[in-house]
């Protein structure tokens, strides 16, 4: 699997991708992450973390606006996702979904420096420099 699930503290979850990445280790991260925010009583935050990948699976283009019960996009108990990537073409297509389904969740960050910064903006109990 080209994906893996870690939880950094009890509000932030990171999905890390490495390749070769396809569409349903997406999918996969997508549906453990639903399951996590709904068994917890607070906000989650989620860091996909995208920062190895080069070969983009097709799937990608339009995962982040389908309207699947399991789409971190569309879940309220999903606080933000923090996308973590140095690829122009992933930065444009977070962008894209963010204006197609009207939503500011969604947020790049060129590395875990960066993220962690933000992690602690959207966490109180986030100490930068877990990760």
């Amino acid at each position: 699997m080209g994906a893996s699930f870690e939880i950094l503290q009890d509000d932030i979850i990171a999905n890390r991708y490495r390749e070769p990445l396809t569409a349903d280790d997406i999918q996969a991260m997508m549906k453990q992450d639903d399951d996590y925010a709904r068994s917890h009583v607070n906000r989650v935050h989620i860091v996909a973390d995208f920062s190895d990948i080069k070969m983009f699976p097709v799937g990608l283009l339009t995962i982040g606006i389908r309207p699947t019960l399991n789409n971190p996009v569309h879940n309220p108990k999903i606080g933000s996702i923090l996308v973590i990537c140095n690829s122009p073409f992933l930065t444009q297509l977070v962008s894209v979904v963010s204006r197609v389904i009207h939503i500011n969740k969604l947020g790049v960050s060129k590395d875990w420096n960066e993220a962690n910064l933000e992690l602690a903006k959207l966490s109180q109990s986030y100490r930068v420099g877990r990760v």
